[in-house]
């Protein structure tokens, strides 16, 4: 039986999914919505659903989204029978640099969907999907909070750190910490659409530097990718000097995350440069991460 808990604040987003998932679940099920107009973080409304919830499985999901496979409750019942699985997830990633970002990587063979996504109406959904025919999951350490389900007993020894404060990060930090002591899927036999696309700014930027310090001790995937260790801190490097400024001091604190036994001679040389010209052309960064600020805004 499963407890499906949401964090709210778009009434006719909520009643469209109740009806949705009505017709779609073929289990035992509440629905327990968090009214949330900015009242709380993420992590305080889903722990306050926690509280609240009766049954075995645990689905925290966005109120965008609508469920198109027609008895899904049972699939997901079965993929969490196991008392080693963690997170089962419909995006997420099986790799996680030493630099600070969100779940998805930089290499895409490390990251793994199944989804349609759709920004606009509803007739403008594309199907996503890293999956081949043979595969029905994957495993991953990071997943997207879009969907994230798992047994009751292991989030409620869990919980959702209240530290992480807004609502970016929550995802990627319980799933790594859920992923110490359990395995964590991406699956692709529920299919979901997704009516919005997720954003980046400071504060995402931010709690993602807040997890990668909480979580930097923990051990994931064995080995390490060198190119996608220096994409990964090359953007963390450019978006810290964006969002705190080019200095001497900022750019020590960049150091803390270098992946420094993990890439070679050619790609130290490359950060090195990077580096380089941002002291060097200072100004033109500043101005430069002011227009794509300002642009970005604009956009929204």
């Amino acid at each position: 039986m499963i407890s499906i808990i949401i964090s709210s604040y778009q009434p006719h987003l909520l009643s469209d999914l109740e009806k949705n998932i009505t017709e779609t679940c073929d289990v035992l099920y509440e629905i327990i919505p968090v009214q949330n107009p900015n009242l709380y973080s993420i992590t305080e409304a889903y722990n306050i659903g926690m509280s609240k919830a009766r049954y075995d499985i645990f689905l925290f999901i966005h109120e965008d989204i609508l469920f198109h496979t027609k008895n899904w409750g049972s699939k997901l019942i079965g993929h969490l029978s196991d008392k080693n699985t963690g997170v089962i997830g419909i995006a997420g990633s099986s790799y996680v640099p030493k630099a600070p970002c969100g779940w998805h990587v930089s290499d895409n063979k490390y990251n793994h969907v199944n989804y349609i996504q759709n920004d606009k109406s509803r007739d403008n959904g594309i199907f996503r999907s890293t999956f081949s025919k043979d595969i029905t999951k994957a495993e991953v350490f990071a997943i997207d909070g879009v969907f994230m389900a798992l047994q009751s007993k292991v989030a409620r020894s869990a919980l959702f750190n209240e530290n992480i404060k807004g609502f970016h990060g929550y995802d990627l930090e319980f799933s790594l910490r859920i992923a110490k002591d359990h395995q964590n899927y991406i699956i692709n036999d529920i299919l979901v659409e997704h009516f919005s696309r997720g954003y980046t700014d400071k504060v995402w930027f931010t709690n993602n530097i807040q997890i990668r310090n909480s979580t930097k001790k923990q051990r994931y995937q064995n080995g390490t990718n060198s190119v996608l260790e220096t994409n990964t801190f090359s953007e963390f490097f450019t978006n810290y000097m964006k969002y705190f400024g080019i200095s001497i001091q900022t750019i020590c604190k960049t150091f803390k995350f270098y992946p420094l036994m993990s890439l070679k001679i050619s790609q130290h040389i490359l950060i090195a440069k990077l580096v380089f010209y941002h002291i060097k052309y200072k100004k033109n960064y500043q101005e430069k991460y002011k227009i794509s600020e300002q642009s970005r805004h604009g956009n929204q």
